[in-house]
């Protein structure tokens, strides 16, 4: 599994040949409304737990390259995350 424990001051980018993002961003405050923006998910099969606890700012917003048409699993995706009102994930 990636845990992220970056810098948002610096794009959020996924490494070439990563399919699976479970755990990914357990537990992460994002502050950065647009620390997502350039995240291509397209390869992506696993998202399960992926944003799990998770805080987001307001206008947080995953971007047009958080792909989900090939993920498999979903499951506990947002589980007990704080997602700013208006969020939407389009699948």
């Amino acid at each position: 599994y990636l845990k992220y424990i970056g810098d948002e001051s610096k794009p959020i980018v996924l490494p070439d040949g990563c399919i699976c993002c479970d755990d990914m961003f357990v537990k992460y405050s994002f502050k950065n409304k647009d620390s997502l923006k350039n995240f291509d998910t397209s390869k992506v099969v696993s998202m399960q737990s992926m944003f799990q606890c998770c805080k987001s700012s307001e206008g947080f917003t995953l971007g047009d390259k958080f792909d989900t048409s090939n993920v498999e699993d979903m499951n506990l995706m947002f589980y007990e995350s704080t997602l700013p009102e208006g969020f939407t994930l389009y699948f």
